[in-house]
């Protein structure tokens, strides 16, 4: 009897956590029509002789039930080139996270805003 309810208890554990909430963090390659025009229109202001690179959205996905709910996280327009990558994140309201290697166009300081550029990189 006792194993019979050892298993049972087994059993529902299992199953709780088979309900559980389950969230995976994701990427993939978009086009610029894919990107909300608020990210497009700041990333051409911050970044305007940026060179021809690719657009990403970093996106998290959660399943709730039998729904699998998708929430934008960032979206990055990402350089390769034989300098190596230049990456610039955007929030989905349009507000720069963070860049990396884009040049000299915007430089950001510690509290995120733009600080002025010596001219070297």
């Amino acid at each position: 009897m006792k194993n019979l309810v050892l298993i049972f208890a087994l059993v529902i554990l299992s199953a709780g956590c088979l309900m559980a909430q389950t969230t995976v963090s994701k990427n993939k390659k978009i086009t610029e029509d894919e990107v909300p025009s608020s990210v497009v229109t700041a990333f051409r202001k911050d970044f305007p002789r940026a060179e021809q690179g690719s657009w990403l959205i970093y996106y998290s996905q959660t399943l709730e039930g039998s729904k699998i709910l998708i929430k934008p996280k960032w979206y990055a327009y990402v350089v390769k080139g034989s300098d190596g990558k230049a990456e610039a994140q955007y929030t989905p309201d349009g507000k720069l996270a963070s860049s990396r290697g884009m040049g000299k166009d915007k430089a950001l300081d510690a509290s995120g805003k733009a600080a002025a550029t010596s001219g070297k990189e």
